[in-house]
């Protein structure tokens, strides 16, 4: 009897200290890709083969050349609707993970595609610089972009002037401010002697 109750309490405390590996998985990219800790990078370099547990916060970036974008990323080849920038933030889940040879992997990849080329237009009461809020280098006009380029268009305006709406190719927007944040978008162009054109103005009020 005593035998017997001695084998339950062992049995028991196996079973109330769980195998430390069941919560890590190994996470694979090839050498396309680069990984960081921490959910917008930072905290410490990640190689491929690494073991991580679930609710590591990791980002991911492609590796591209100048004139390339990534389309999709993937994970265990499934794609992730929306995820097409060249960094790709993520939250190890063990629900993602696949057995390879016995082990609990996450593999990281992506697809790549070469940029459309776009010729940006605009008239002299319009300025322009690269990145979102300005920072980049000024655009002049009939400058050649890539698709997915951020610009900030400027409205030069006389004293009194208001912005009524900015317009793409003479479609109105939205946009009414003084100043117009866009990321070049191929479906917005149009075809002017061989070449893809995206022509930017506005209105007054």
């Amino acid at each position: 009897m005593l035998v017997a109750v001695l084998l339950l309490a062992i049995l028991g405390l196996f079973t109330a200290c769980p195998n430390p590996k069941a919560k890590l998985v190994i996470i694979k990219f090839d050498s396309t890709v680069t990984c960081e800790k921490g959910y917008f990078g930072g905290d410490g370099v990640v190689k491929s083969g690494a073991e991580l547990q679930a609710g590591d916060d990791l980002q991911f970036t492609a590796i591209l050349a100048p004139d390339e974008i990534v389309t999709n990323w993937y994970i265990n080849d499934e794609k992730q609707n929306y995820e097409s920038k060249k960094t790709f933030s993520y939250t190890v889940e063990m629900a993602d993970a696949k057995y390879v040879d016995d082990q609990k992997v996450i593999k990281i990849s992506y697809e790549k595609k070469t940029a459309e080329k776009i010729t940006i237009k605009f008239d002299s009461t319009v300025s322009c610089e690269k990145g979102w809020f300005g920072d980049g280098d000024v655009v002049n006009t009939e400058t050649e972009l890539k698709e997915r380029d951020d610009v900030q268009f400027t409205a030069q305006l006389s004293s009194g002037q208001e912005v009524k709406n900015w317009l793409i190719n003479g479609k109105e927007t939205l946009e009414i401010d003084k100043t117009f944040l866009y990321t070049i978008d191929p479906e917005d162009a149009i075809e002017e002697g061989g070449k893809k054109v995206i022509e930017v103005s506005f209105k007054t009020k």
